[in-house]
């Protein structure tokens, strides 16, 4: 079975073979069918290739594809997955690396989890709120969204990431 299918500006591209060629002609990709048919497309319009069957990349082409980032997903002939290559540009080290020394500074990790766990209450209390405008009558989600609130005072005063988990896990089983 063999198909070559592209569209729109920044296309897929499948390929789909049994024993194909993909190299390069120029600034161009061919794709070399056994039957000695030949296809053509643009490494600009290409955002992904498929590539189904085994089919054979050239180093030129290769060297073309991460040239141009295009990303290759080798899918076998019954559409399971086997591998994909992703030729994006290297990550920031120094990002990394900042990054990685705050773990360390454990006034910046209290500071962060207390800013993630008061937007996720804050985030409940609204909930709660919408809730309570349907329902008027539910008393209970009053009690909750006052016992919220006074966790949420709570929180600044928290020494350490064990008495933020508590206070998590107490508005959390509302």
């Amino acid at each position: 079975m063999e198909d070559f299918v592209s569209g729109g500006t920044m296309s897929d591209i499948y390929l789909v073979s049994d024993y194909g060629k993909l190299y390069k002609n120029n600034y161009t990709f061919n794709f070399l069918y056994p039957d000695g048919t030949i296809s053509k497309f643009f490494p600009h319009s290409i955002e992904r290739i498929f590539i189904i069957g085994n089919i054979e990349i050239t180093p030129e082409a290769l060297k073309m594809l991460m040239h141009n980032k295009i990303e290759v997903i080798f899918l076998s002939k019954n559409g399971l997955f086997n591998a994909k290559l992703i030729f994006a540009d290297s990550k920031n080290v120094l990002l990394r690396k900042k990054q990685y020394d705050k773990l360390n500074n454990v006034s910046f990790i209290l500071r962060w989890c207390k800013n993630i766990i008061e937007g996720k209450i804050r985030n409940q209390i609204v909930f709660a709120n919408r809730i309570k405008r349907k329902h008027k009558e539910a008393t209970q989600l009053q009690e909750m969204l006052n016992s919220m609130k006074e966790i949420l005072l709570k929180l600044d005063n928290a020494t350490n990431a064990n008495e933020l988990r508590g206070y998590k896990s107490a508005v959390f089983i509302f």
